[in-house]
């Protein structure tokens, strides 16, 4: 089930070039990098099976999922949050 599941995730997210690297280069790709001093992009990670995406000095990141492996990642299903509240958001990172 649910454990099997983000196993695989952990792995393969391992074995794989990451996903937040992905995004960086993305959001840098799009022009929507912010310039020094203007505010960073909200940012919701829907999914996070690690803090990569976290360590990025341009986003503002809420990183949620299932079953949180790290204290700063949100335990939370996607389904569950609460809306408009929780955005707007610029950038979100679907990694179901």
């Amino acid at each position: 089930g649910r454990k099997r599941y983000q196993e695989a995730s952990v792995l393969l997210t391992g074995q794989n070039s990451s996903s937040a690297k992905w995004v960086f280069r993305s959001v840098t790709e799009l022009g929507l990098r912010p310039k020094s001093g203007e505010p960073r992009l909200r940012t919701l990670e829907i999914g996070a099976i690690n803090t990569q995406i976290l360590s990025c000095h341009f986003l503002d990141v809420r990183a949620i999922d299932l079953t949180s492996r790290f204290p700063k990642v949100e335990e939370l299903d996607f389904f569950d949050l609460p809306c408009p509240g929780a955005g707007p958001f610029r950038v979100i990172s679907n990694a179901m």
